[in-house]
């Protein structure tokens, strides 16, 4: 019974080992901020979002396409919007 619950405990260890070595990111945390950012007004694609995990922080890579034809002050403020509406999507690390 002992061995059992050793092996468990150690299975568990090892993924969450193997999970931050890699930089895996919460499960949904690119679906739940890839629709949070595709809302912002202004905002045409995601086209390239990562997020991954070093120790207890989490960090996004965010790529968005916007009109060409836009203003640079008005792609500023969609650079804020975008990481403002990011900061509270994201599930706390584990």
């Amino acid at each position: 019974m002992v061995a059992i619950f050793i092996c468990i405990a150690g299975w568990r260890l090892g993924r969450r080992t193997i999970e931050t070595l890699t930089d895996t990111a919460p499960a949904g945390a690119t679906d739940k901020i890839s629709a949070a950012v595709t809302r912002i007004p202004g905002v045409v694609a995601v086209e390239r979002l990562r997020v991954r995990k070093a120790g207890e922080v989490l960090f996004v890579d965010l790529v968005v396409a916007v009109s060409r034809t836009l203003p640079l002050d008005r792609v500023a403020a969609l650079r804020i919007a975008s990481s403002r509406r990011c900061a509270p999507t994201v599930p706390p690390p584990r």
